[in-house]
């Protein structure tokens, strides 16, 4: 369930709601964030919920290839499942 959702189940109006957008948890990034509140975005909210999901299926499909290009190669490897975290591969475009 997004936030919105959630906000109007509780009968609180969407109008008081805002939020505070970075992308690092550092202190200075969210101290700048809470600084500068914006009201939400339905359109960011779906592109958020389009690039998670781009990335689980990339994740999915890379698992896929690593598994089968390495299984056999290594001796001692356990090579059922060769994973790499799913969230990584946008570093690698």
């Amino acid at each position: 369930m997004n936030v919105v959702a959630v906000i109007k189940s509780t009968g609180f109006h969407i109008n008081d709601t805002y939020r505070a957008r970075f992308s690092s948890v550092t202190e200075k990034d969210v101290v700048k964030a809470l600084d500068n509140l914006v009201r939400p975005n339905r359109d960011e909210a779906l592109a958020v919920d389009a690039r998670q999901e781009i990335d689980l299926k990339v994740g999915v499909a890379f698992t896929r290839f690593q598994t089968s290009y390495f299984q056999g190669k290594y001796g001692n490897l356990d090579s059922r499942v060769i994973s790499l975290v799913f969230c990584s591969i946008p570093f690698f475009f």
